[in-house]
């Protein structure tokens, strides 16, 4: 039940005076048109220099943001032990990171260059084992469903599990406004069914899974209707769709990752498939599955912390 009340979370929020929603309808169109032109401009440059360029301005605007506190405030609570020079050297991290993916989010079909079958493309590196159970999955012509993190760049994965023939539906929050969120839909891939987290949404996944879609979940965002997880020893809430589905369906559990290289290029990784904690009447076990899978984000937030997006209120 915690998993329906996920399309309800918009119904308590306070309403906005008129004058309220006529910025904000402003403020979006033009955000949307900006990311239109950015886009386009992007599509007819090289995007390394731009990336390294958004990076660096991040760098220099990230610190005078509230964003700023909260993720500092975040990993003072996740790594008590590391000095206030470590989290320094982080967060400096963090809005890099976050400056490039926006920069980069204009031109991912520029960014793919990875084809099956090879273990290094351009930028892009799938190593074998990786590579082997995505196409172990595609000949077994059976769906399977992702959770991942907002890390490294992740917005290329689903062009990856794409790139493998996979068909995906996800949830994203909307914006409201169809000019943005057709920008988003546009950049995030051809064959990925973006639903919009608000009524209906849950009987559009079913129906997606039931026709043979395959499911990829961000599953490190705050969710005022969720589950109750430890993350990093602190508890919060997060949206349990992934493991509903995994109890409705049993299609094969995976995680995956995309991991910013040094050298301005992309390792993913796809792991064999999770065995979902059971309950006493042999079914998945929801709040088992989603600490699991909580738990090996966690493990991958601390090989590298500074991919992670600390900005967002995790803990409420």
């Amino acid at each position: 039940m915690a998993v329906m009340r996920t399309a309800r979370i918009g119904a308590a929020r306070p309403q906005k005076t008129p004058l309220q929603r006529g910025a904000k309808t402003i403020a979006m169109l033009a955000l949307a048109g900006v990311g239109k032109c950015g886009m386009t401009l992007l599509q007819r440059t090289d995007p390394w220099p731009v990336s390294r360029q958004a990076g660096r301005l991040m760098r220099a605007i990230g610190p005078r943001l509230r964003s700023d506190y909260v993720a500092r405030s975040n990993l003072r609570a996740a790594f008590p032990e590391k000095s206030p020079a470590e989290i320094d050297v982080i967060v400096n991290g963090v809005w890099n990171n976050v400056g490039r993916v926006l920069a980069e989010f204009g031109c991912l079909d520029r960014l793919w260059d990875y084809e099956p079958g090879q273990e290094r493309g351009g930028r892009i590196v799938i190593e074998n084992d990786s590579a082997q159970r995505l196409d172990a999955l595609r000949a077994q012509s059976r769906p399977a469903l992702f959770f991942s993190a907002h890390t490294g760049n992740w917005e290329i994965l689903p062009r990856a599990i794409e790139a493998f023939g996979f068909r995906l539906c996800t949830l994203y929050k909307s914006s409201g406004y169809a000019a943005t969120d057709d920008l988003i839909r546009k950049a995030r891939g051809r064959s990925v069914e973006m639903i919009p987290a608000s009524a209906g949404a849950l009987h559009r996944v079913r129906t997606a899974l039931r026709a043979g879609s395959g499911l990829a979940l961000h599953i490190d965002q705050y969710d005022p209707s969720g589950i109750e997880v430890q993350f990093f020893g602190r508890p919060c809430r997060t949206n349990p769709t992934l493991a509903w589905a995994a109890r409705a369906f049993e299609y094969p559990l995976h995680a995956a990752r995309v991991i910013r290289l040094p050298d301005e290029r992309f390792k993913i990784e796809v792991t064999d498939a999770l065995a979902a904690p059971r309950d006493g009447q042999g079914r998945v076990d929801i709040a088992g599955t989603m600490q699991m899978a909580t738990g090996v984000l966690e493990n991958w937030i601390r090989e590298y912390p500074d991919q992670w997006l600390w900005v967002h209120r995790r803990w409420r």
